[in-house]
C-alpha cells in the first residue's frame, strides 16, 4: 500500500511538472537572437544635454545581452551598465523592425517597445516601469521617449 501511495503522488508531482514547464514555455516565448540584429550597435544623439540619465547621448548595445549608457559621446566611463533580453521582434508593413525588450540592472526592470528604421539608422524607444508599451503608444508625445542614431 505504501508503495502505491508513494507512485500515486510520484505521479501527480511528475503530471504537475510537466503542466507547469508547458505552461511557461507559452508565457516565455523568447528566442536567441541572431548575431547581427539591428538593435545591436552604438546609438547616439548628441541634442540631448547629458546631464542625467534620461537625457543621455549615447548606449552601446552587444550582441549578448549587455548594455552601457552614457551621458557624453565622448565619455569613457559609463554611468550605466545593465542586462538585456530581446522577447519579440517583428517587422511593420513600412520596413521597420520593432522588439520588445527587457531591461534590467540593479535597482531597476523596464520594459522597452523599440523601432528601428528600415534603413536601420534611427533607433527610437518607449520604455515603462511595468508591462510592454504598445505600438500605438510610440512617438515622441510618450513620456519616456528616446530617439537615437547609429554611430
Amino acid at each position: 500500500m505504501r508503495k502505491r501511495r508513494v507512485l500515486v503522488v510520484c505521479l501527480a508531482l511528475f503530471t504537475l511538472l510537466c503542466g507547469a514547464a508547458v505552461y511557461a514555455q507559452d508565457v516565455y516565448k523568447f528566442k536567441i537572437p541572431a548575431y547581427d540584429e539591428p538593435f545591436f550597435g552604438t546609438w547616439v544623439n548628441t541634442k540631448y544635454d547629458g546631464t542625467t540619465w534620461k537625457t543621455a547621448q549615447k548606449f552601446v548595445y552587444l550582441n549578448w545581452g549587455y548594455a552601457e549608457g552614457f551621458k557624453k559621446v565622448g565619455d569613457a566611463t559609463p554611468f550605466s551598465r545593465s542586462t538585456f533580453i530581446l522577447v519579440e521582434k517583428w517587422t511593420d508593413a513600412k520596413g521597420n523592425t520593432w522588439y520588445r525588450e527587457l531591461e534590467q540592472s540593479l535597482g531597476y526592470k523596464n520594459y522597452l517597445l523599440c523601432r528601428i528604421s528600415k534603413d536601420g539608422k534611427t533607433l527610437e524607444q518607449i520604455s515603462r516601469s511595468a508591462g510592454f508599451p504598445a505600438e500605438s503608444d510610440m512617438g515622441s508625445g510618450y513620456p519616456s521617449y528616446w530617439i537615437f542614431y547609429r554611430q
